[in-house]
């Protein structure tokens, strides 16, 4: 079991890394071209509050298959430039605005909460650094977090949120999870800025899934 669950660890790990084009078609390990501006980085860094969740999104990435939404990743802005959020290569960890934003796109999206809940939130996530990542997507324990399950726990008693059903390898098995994009549509959120691809590119995808 140990040596499986190291095995899928380390593919999981290297999925996030791996860029793809459909045309001509080919993969890319790791790429450093990303869509995000230095007008959407200032525009970022100036509409960040406390207790911000953070969404990034990566164009053509293989995670994206399983990953549903539009956004892949979150993060919670805890306030004088940093960041909190849980990934593969780090496990729960702080992060800078600038090195979060090495992205193709950015959203904020602000909890309508009070100052308690908010401070809160961000005591919470600074206590779990340094815990590893979930690769198994397990909402029901705070051993381990992946990144929408870290601001699940953080905003557990105040944002309604909740995991949900998805299938996933095709179908052969189902998961519950909570997408990054949950958050944008949740009742006590709002949606206060997104970086120039994400407000071209995720309205067309939503048009597209409409019709």
């Amino acid at each position: 079991m140990k040596l499986i669950d190291h095995v899928y660890k380390k593919i999981a790990g290297w999925f996030g890394d791996i860029k793809y084009y459909h045309y001509p078609l080919f993969l890319v390990y790791d790429p450093t071209d990303y869509y995000v501006t230095a007008k959407d980085y200032e525009e970022f860094v100036k509409n960040l509050e406390k207790g911000d969740i953070v969404l990034r999104t990566y164009d053509h990435y293989l995670d994206g298959f399983v990953i549903p939404g539009f956004y892949s990743h979150a993060a919670l802005y805890i306030g004088d430039g940093v960041l909190v959020h849980s990934c593969g290569h780090t496990g729960v960890a702080k992060i800078s605005p600038f090195d979060f934003a090495k992205c193709d796109g950015l959203a904020i999206v602000r909890p309508l909460l009070g100052y308690d809940a908010i401070n809160k939130a961000c005591k919470y996530v600074l206590e779990q650094i340094g815990k590893e990542y979930d690769y198994w997507f397990n909402f029901n324990n705070e051993n381990t977090y992946c990144c929408t399950e870290l601001i699940y726990w953080a905003y557990k008693d105040t944002l309604n949120v909740q995991p949900i059903m998805i299938k996933k390898f095709f179908g052969l098995a189902k998961q519950e999870v909570i997408s990054p994009d949950d958050y944008l549509t949740a009742e006590k959120c709002k949606l206060i800025w997104e970086s120039s691809y994400c407000r071209n590119n995720r309205k067309n995808i939503n048009k597209l899934s409409e019709k």
